[in-house]
């Protein structure tokens, strides 16, 4: 019978050593394990698994790195990788014709990756990307993130953003006009920030008309990889 054994080793947030710690602290009692760790959290725990034979399945992690089964024998997901994500939206961006616009991003290992690749893929397609970034939870730089890009000109925006911080970017575009009709707004991914920011008024109003991009294909070979692990 499948027995589930409750640990927060994989929090979207948990700080590499806590995830290896709770990993270590289970994996003589499970024989595969489940979570939703950052990226940056998994590139480490994965290693673990594939060291130790434990299969894992994730449905939060998208760094492209992670598709490597010659390092992460393992690790499996349900959730697509980064570069095929920025792939299909370029396609999009390119399919209505936006040859222009901007990408508004916390300096974060996975903002910025996805935003090079998405870059890449701008290139290919004969789009031009401007990018403006700040660090985490600082209010300043994302407000001369906003501002430059409101000197840009694109009405275009793409935004790669923790949920601490979307409200202040959102206000501080409200504040220099980048909220007005003429302008389209992709959240990347938007399902964790919008949905947990979802009963905060100012945030429904903030995002009201804005768009939420997620690719999700139906996923193969991520499945097909852990189920030889699953039976063998």
């Amino acid at each position: 019978a499948l027995q589930f054994v409750p640990k927060p080793i994989g929090i979207v947030r948990a700080d590499v050593a806590s995830a290896i710690r709770g990993y270590e602290s289970i994996r003589d009692r499970i024989d595969g394990f489940v979570d939703g760790a950052a990226s940056r959290t998994n590139v480490h725990v994965a290693q673990l698994g594939a060291l130790d034979g434990v299969p894992q399945l994730s449905y939060y992690s998208s760094a492209p790195e992670l598709s490597c089964d010659v390092q992460y024998t393992h690790f499996g997901r349900s959730y697509v990788s980064d570069k095929i994500s920025s792939s299909v939206l370029a396609e999009q961006l390119a399919g209505y014709g936006w040859q222009h616009y901007g990408v508004l991003h916390v300096r974060d290992e996975w903002a910025v990756g996805y935003q090079e690749h998405l870059a890449q893929n701008a290139f290919r397609l004969g789009l031009t990307q401007f990018s403006g970034s700040w660090t985490e939870s600082n209010a300043a730089e994302i407000r001369e993130a906003v501002q430059m890009m409101r000197d840009i000109g694109v009405n275009i925006i793409v935004s790669l953003s923790f949920e601490v911080d979307l409200l202040p970017l959102l206000s501080s575009a409200e504040d220099e006009g980048l909220l007005a009709d003429n302008f389209v707004w992709i959240i990347i991914e938007g399902s964790g920030s919008a949905a947990n920011l979802g009963t905060n008024p100012e945030a429904t109003r903030l995002m009201a008309g804005m768009l939420s991009f997620e690719a999700n294909p139906v996923p193969a070979f991520g499945f097909q990889r852990l189920s030889r692990l699953w039976s063998s």
